[in-house]
């Protein structure tokens, strides 16, 4: 089969972009956690719609990025929570031990989120519960509509500040 030049220039262009969209982005655990203070109001803000202040006497939730987690740890605690033990660590805050558990790879190229916009996500969903009170047990879908909608306002307001994996606090 000859494609002549421009077929084969096509086809080149077709693998690479499959081949780009299939690529990983890995954020690593100490990037994500030096953003979290920054993220955390930076979603509030979002979330409250500028009227909503970090309350002091609620603390902020505790961190854990897949690759510093203990699977078993992570598997009681989404079994208690969803009824289901899990073959592996996803995204997930658990009210019960006031934790993010937050996967540190995504195929960004494919959908265009990172890290730091699902952080976002999940703690959206802290605020849902320790802020406005809502039972995690539950929530319907109008919440995690919420948290997709303040994930995708922050990807779009915030996104351009990560730079080598590395995500910048805006001034």
């Amino acid at each position: 089969m000859n494609l002549g030049k421009w077929g084969l220039v096509v086809t080149l262009y077709f693998f690479m972009l499959g081949r780009a969209q299939a690529q990983e982005t890995v954020y690593s655990s100490e990037n994500i956690h030096a953003a979290i203070q920054c993220i955390h109001n930076l979603t509030l803000k979002i979330y409250g719609k500028g009227k909503v202040a970090v309350n002091p006497n609620i603390p902020p939730p505790t961190l854990i990025v897949d690759v510093d987690a203990d699977l078993t740890e992570f598997q009681n605690l989404a079994e208690a929570q969803i009824g289901l033990k899990p073959d592996t660590i996803f995204n997930i805050y658990i009210p019960a031990v006031n934790r993010i558990y937050l996967n540190s790879s995504y195929k960004s190229a494919e959908t265009g989120r990172s890290a730091y916009d699902t952080l976002a996500h999940e703690l959206t969903h802290f605020f849902q519960v320790k802020y406005d009170g809502s039972s995690i047990a539950d929530f319907t879908d109008a919440e995690e509509q919420e948290a997709i909608s303040i994930q995708t306002q922050f990807r779009e307001m915030y996104g351009a500040n990560i730079k080598n994996g590395k995500f910048e606090c805006p001034q």
